[in-house]
């Protein structure tokens, strides 16, 4: 380490290993200067609009104007509504994925639709495609048309640029206005993957946001930031905007309930930021948030009374049928709610909200009957008939984090159907120890808003832990390095590591200048800086920056026990990187008696401990205890994050892997589709864990023979690869080999050399070449020449294999037996039989104490060797029948 940091002196500057860029391949050390400026750059972030849907017109070929379209079309109320054209494909593509809640209708000329269907469909914000023909649809023949019932989001078929698309695209504009599950948000789909009495992380992440703004400063600026904002996205409705003003002049803290009762606003934009986790948006609503959250809390502690208060409240609105769905199958589920919910004494009034069921079946009108024991509630409620600004509809305002069983849900006469729900406290919710422990921690915190922005960084919500934690450097001056440090990890999750580098510097930079670089804290700072060379590869480097934080752990062996644990677990990975078992484990083992020790076997380092003794195991081929302890990482997962969280995915993948091994080949690919259908929800954080999950499906399709699947799997998760890996490295190598071996398989031998040889190439050239798949790769290339009938190169190269994996494997590893195999292969091919039957039986014996009788690799290689005993003996016995005649 003293290549990094001049601990001699209060240094100045720092010299780094530079892996990046140009210098991917042939690193060089370069001198940064220890300095205080920031680093400019915009953030990404999801378009926004005031309403919850977006018109998309993708024009190739430019076949009308955009200003024809926008007059034709799109002009409701002298407004138009919130639109965007395109000419390229990808860039349309691309801008739809973007969004995370509004909901999108999209407009396509016929003559791209049909490539392009099939591709975005499952996108989940694309609501209705409209399929338009440029000339009248007399002229158009009916069987073109064939393919689109495939597809139930593509409207009535085709249309004419006409009126009727217009009042078709304006019709379902207007109903989807409508308040559909407006804040109400249910554990089911939007919260968890388990109902909340079980576990549910996002509950407690919503009650530590509402701490964290009630513990916040409230001043003028949090009020400008709020009318600044609605200004913005109200800029092109003068209505609003008179509104706005008004609010700006005369608002006052005991008026907030008659503001949020208003249909204006700062009802729309506050529940709609509470409902998607707007993050921006809360943060600058966040005056008026507690304004209203205390209001309401007031009139709460007025209506109690010494005698039973038990109140039933009704709500009407429309609702998405699957929704519905879920409802249906949650008797005894624990809902909450996001946001604050107006409901009414009266169930006639609410009945008018619901509606008539005319919308169905994509949406339903529902009757919400709501029991609450007023005296009990933990949360505020009341009667806000004497403040709110509809004083004739017998209003009671439930607050947001309300908690509510499900104990019904039956259709009424009138095509509505009711939904009763029994308010419940927050006994009834099961939060892990970890979760209790974040809570305890932010009450602790001096800092409320940074804790948040760990908490939502351990949650897998990068980009709101990011934006969270620049607003703090602008007014944050006590302790940056801490703020560094954490912008460092969001960056590295998102594979932007330079700048995750150049974070972890500055963060390192704080605590030398104080000279502290040896400081406990630094243990978190030299772990990050290990897993990005790590990530590049460069394993001698990262080792070098674990054991810097292992000297400090040894320093101080009682503080911070969760990030010795990581130290422990991240210095394991490395010798198990390097093929030293004995070392890993016995780092492991370290690690393990910590988290047993200090009780953390359900916090985040236990998750990462258990993931990684899993993978070690995995590749030392004893699967029954990798599956152990890959699933108990996935449980402790689960009671962590909801189940579309990326480490969630990470997990199904392992798990995945684990049943690839064992031969359960549709159980792996069940894992993997799980695992594929998380990484295509989080979009650009996980397009790297999604090319290595392509590759893991293209592999399991290979061995159950699929191969054009396999294939199409394999090369498209080659071509995502590529887009990130530059230059040489294992993993594109790996990509190579498994589609050589695709190849072989199916008989196109020449590509499958030219592929395996790629492989073999890429990984001698890599930065830190991996021997044990160099011993695959090798083995692989002498089963082409095998199925070539070259027994000579087959012998060669599986003689290269075998020098290199007993460097790297124990000698009963299954991977020495699929060598054998082939070995056996190409001594059949020539002639040598008796030799063949030895290569055979070695491998028979490794599969027989590595796998089940039911293998499919134990099966085939047990049946090659019967077949050539049988063969064998039947030469033998006509040799006999010869020699006596």
């Amino acid at each position: 380490m003293s290549e990094f940091l001049q601990r001699n002196e209060r240094p100045t500057t720092i010299k780094i290993f530079d892996v990046y860029g140009p210098f991917a391949t042939n690193p060089r050390v370069r001198t940064v200067q220890l300095c205080n400026e920031e680093i400019a750059f915009e953030i990404m972030a999801t378009p926004s609009n005031s309403d919850d849907f977006v018109i998309v017109f993708l024009n190739v070929n430019h076949i009308v104007s955009i200003e024809t379209f926008l007059n034709a079309l799109f002009t409701f109320n002298g407004d138009y509504s919130c639109y965007k054209e395109f000419r390229d494909v990808d860039e349309c593509v691309d801008f739809i994925s973007s969004f995370k809640y509004e909901k999108v209708f999209l407009l396509v000329f016929l003559s791209e639709a049909e490539l392009l269907v099939p591709l975005i469909h499952e996108i989940p914000q694309l609501v209705y495609i409209y399929i338009c023909f440029e000339k009248e649809i007399s002229n158009l023949d009916s069987k073109k048309l064939n393919w689109t019932y495939r597809f139930p989001k593509i409207r009535d078929r085709v249309y004419e640029l006409n009126k009727k698309l217009h009042d078709r695209v304006k019709s379902d504009i207007e109903l989807l206005r409508m308040p559909v599950v407006e804040p109400m948000l249910f554990s089911m789909k939007t919260a968890c993957s388990n109902d909340l009495s079980s576990h549910c992380a996002t509950y407690q992440w919503n009650q530590m946001l509402l701490e964290v703004l009630r513990r916040l400063p409230q001043n003028d600026r949090s009020r400008q930031d709020m009318v600044t904002i609605c200004r913005a996205q109200y800029h092109d409705d003068p209505n609003e905007l008179r509104k706005i003003e008004q609010f700006e002049k005369i608002y006052q803290p005991q008026s907030a309930i008659w503001w949020y009762t208003q249909d204006c606003f700062i009802y729309r934009l506050i529940n709609k930021a509470l409902q998607t986790e707007d993050i921006d948006i809360i943060f600058k609503f966040r005056s008026f948030v507690i304004d209203l959250y205390d209001a309401l809390g007031d009139l709460h502690s007025q209506s109690k009374t010494e005698n039973s208060n038990v109140i039933t409240v009704y709500r009407g609105q429309q609702m998405e049928a699957i929704e519905l769905n879920n409802l249906k199958a949650s008797n005894n589920t624990i809902i909450s709610l996001k946001s604050f919910l107006s409901t009414t004494k009266h169930q006639d009034v609410a009945l008018i909200f619901a509606g008539d069921g005319s919308n169905r079946p994509e949406i339903e009108s529902v009757l919400f009957e709501i029991t609450i024991d007023v005296n009990r509630s933990h949360k505020p409620l009341a009667d806000i008939s004497n403040v709110s600004h509809m004083s004739d509809e017998n209003e009671v305002l439930l607050s947001m984090g309300m908690l509510f069983v499900v104990q019904s849900v039956k259709q009424m006469e009138n095509n509505v159907w009711k939904i009763q729900l029994t308010a419940t406290d927050e006994s009834k919710v099961k939060l892990n120890d970890y979760l209790k422990n974040s809570y305890s921690s932010l009450e602790d915190c001096d800092d409320p808003l940074f804790e948040l922005a760990i908490l939502l960084n351990e949650s897998y919500s990068y980009g709101k832990a990011e934006k969270y934690l620049l607003m703090l450097l602008e007014e944050y001056t006590r302790n940056p390095g801490k703020i560094y440090n954490v912008l460092g990890i969001c960056n590295y999750i998102k594979h932007n590591y330079r700048r995750g580098l150049y974070y972890y510097i500055k963060a390192l930079n704080c605590y030398i200048m104080e000279g502290s670089s040896m400081h406990p804290v630094c243990c978190h700072i030299y772990n990050n800086i290990g897993l990005i060379y790590a990530q590049e590869e460069d394993y001698e480097r990262a080792m070098s920056f674990y054991k810097t934080a292992l000297e400090i752990h040894l320093k101080y062996p009682t503080v911070g026990p969760n990030v010795f644990v990581r130290t422990l677990t991240h210095i394991g990975d490395t010798y198990e990187r390097f093929g030293n078992y004995d070392d890993a484990f016995k780092n492991y083992l370290h690690a393990h008696e910590i988290v047993e020790h200090r009780h953390l076997n359900n916090d985040m380092v236990a998750m990462e401990l258990y993931s990684s003794i899993g993978a070690a195991y995995l590749k030392l081929g004893q699967y029954d205890k990798s599956l152990q302890y890959c699933k108990r990482n996935l449980e402790i997962l689960q009671g962590l994050f909801a189940d579309n969280k990326l480490p969630i995915a990470y997990a199904y993948q392992k798990i995945g892997a684990v049943y690839d091994a064992k031969g359960e080949y549709d159980e792996a690919l069940r894992q993997y589709k799980e695992a594929e259908r998380i990484y295509a929800i989080n979009g650009i954080y996980s397009h790297v864990a999604l090319a290595s999950v392509y590759g893991d499906i293209g592999v399991v399709y290979r061995r159950k023979e699929e191969y054009e699947l396999a294939l199409y799997y394999l090369q498209k998760s080659l071509q995502t690869e590529e887009q990130f890996e530059k230059g040489m490295s294992v993993s594109i190598a790996k990509r190579y080999n498994n589609i050589g071996v695709v190849y072989c398989s199916m008989g196109n031998i020449e590509q499958g050399i030219v592929y395996t040889r790629k492989a073999i190439n890429c990984i001698q050239n890599a930065q830190t070449p991996d021997e044990s798949e160099l011993g695959i790769f090798y083995s692989n290339l002498a089963s082409c020449y095998a199925d070539q009938g070259n027994t000579e190169q087959a012998l060669h190269y599986c003689n290269f294999s075998l020098e290199i994996k007993r460097r790297v494997y124990p000698s009963n590893h299954p991977t020495f037996a699929r060598t054998f195999s082939t070995m056996g292969a190409a001594l059949v091919q020539n002639g040598d039989i008796s030799m063949a039957i030895h290569y055979y039986e070695m491998a028979v014996k490794i599969y027989k104490e590595a796998f089940d009788v039911n293998h499919p690799e134990y099966k085939t290689v047990v049946m090659r060797l019967a077949e050539l005993k049988h063969f064998e003996a039947l030469i033998e016995y006509e040799s006999c029948l010869s020699s006596k005649i």
